[in-house]
């Protein structure tokens, strides 16, 4: 993942800082020569305080810059993981790297456990439906023949004529797969929901760094800066360095702690085996009469369907999933939003955030 040009982007944004300091300098100081001329000490208190603020403004630009270095200079990620004692993986990432690695990972498991979910739910579907014509009494230990030769001919062929009371009978050997279909059809909805979210996530992790990084940052600390305008530059402001500090800080962290562990992202056997098997391959079932046809029959369906062991497994991924796609990324959206409140309090404004952080 290649880092953003410091250079760029410096040479990009200071101009339009400048302008703006001087558009608010030019108020400023307009203000302050009419309230000599006025002998209005109101005025002047004012340009004063307006003064600071233009200085708190360029230093906050200073900051941005400084942390949009640390952010996505690659290999200070690597340094932190190693001071904090995990072991290196060999790759030199900056934060929005690991960011962006955590969120790729967590995407790829979310997005197995749905096509292993599809695979489940066509092999239980076509367990399930599969019937067969039976005689003899091998298959659930009824005897479903009527006595006489001609009835034993006529089963095997697969009629169901027979003298006194049939030759034969339907059963569905399979269907109690069925009971398992509405909680593979919940496993799938719940990893594709968890993938939705993922990828809605890391869209936000990259406009974070394009638009809001190349737009909403430097249009509050330009609307900041001219006077009677504070309150509105400064929630634009604290909103694109929220995500662009905050934001992949949490992401990072949540990788630094499970990647190395090779707990979170580590692929259950579940998924190797079948988040690569097609739908299609589900679905062949023999289509025969008689018993020993409907044997052979049942066992090749049963070859291409999941075990009850494999059935609890997926279960099992869906909370990891869940985990890794849904909570964590929202966790680190909670997160933001919520330092909004402190950040707006070092640019000396105060708003109520609380309506927002309901509605999250």
């Amino acid at each position: 993942m290649m880092a953003i040009d410091m250079s760029s982007l410096t040479s990009s944004l200071t101009p339009i800082v400048l302008i703006a300091a001087a558009i608010g300098l030019l108020v400023i100081l307009i203000v302050y020569l009419y309230s000599k001329y006025a002998n209005d000490n109101r005025y002047s208190a004012w340009a004063k305080i307006e003064v600071y603020q233009l200085g708190v403004s360029l230093i906050a630009f200073g900051t941005m810059l400084i942390l949009i270095n640390l952010i996505c200079t690659s290999g200070y990620f690597s340094d932190f993981a190693k001071i904090l004692g995990f072991k290196s993986t060999g790759e030199a990432l900056s934060f929005k790297g690991a960011a962006e690695n955590y969120l790729k990972q967590s995407a790829v498991y979310s997005y197995n456990v749905f096509t292993s979910a599809e695979y489940f739910y066509a092999a239980y579907s076509v367990a399930s439906r599969y019937t067969a014509y039976l005689c003899g009494n091998s298959m659930g230990g009824a005897q479903v023949t009527a006595p006489g030769p001609l009835n034993k001919v006529n089963c095997i062929m697969g009629s169901s004529i027979g003298a006194g009371g049939g030759a034969g009978i339907y059963v569905s050997p399979m269907a109690g797969y069925g009971t398992y279909m509405s909680v593979v059809s919940f496993i799938s909805n719940g990893a594709l929901m968890s993938f939705f979210t993922n990828i809605t996530s890391y869209f936000l992790l990259e406009f974070s760094f394009s638009g809001m990084l190349l737009f909403l940052f430097p249009l509050g600390l330009l609307i900041r800066m001219i006077p009677f305008s504070r309150r509105i530059g400064a929630a634009l402001m604290s909103i694109g360095f929220a995500f662009i500090f905050v934001y992949p800080l949490v992401l990072s962290v949540f990788y630094i702690d499970y990647s190395n562990a090779k707990i979170l992202f580590n692929t259950p056997q579940v998924l190797k085996n079948y988040k690569t098997k097609s739908i299609e391959n589900a679905a062949v079932s023999p289509d025969v009469m008689g018993e020993m046809w409907a044997n052979l029959a049942v066992k090749k369906i049963e070859g291409k369907t999941p075990t009850i062991k494999d059935f609890v497994q997926l279960a099992s991924t869906l909370a990891h999933s869940f985990l890794l796609s849904f909570f964590i990324p929202m966790l680190a959206f909670v997160i933001t939003i919520g330092s909004l409140n402190y950040m707006l309090s070092l640019l000396g404004v105060e708003l109520d955030l609380s309506r927002l952080l309901q509605m999250v």
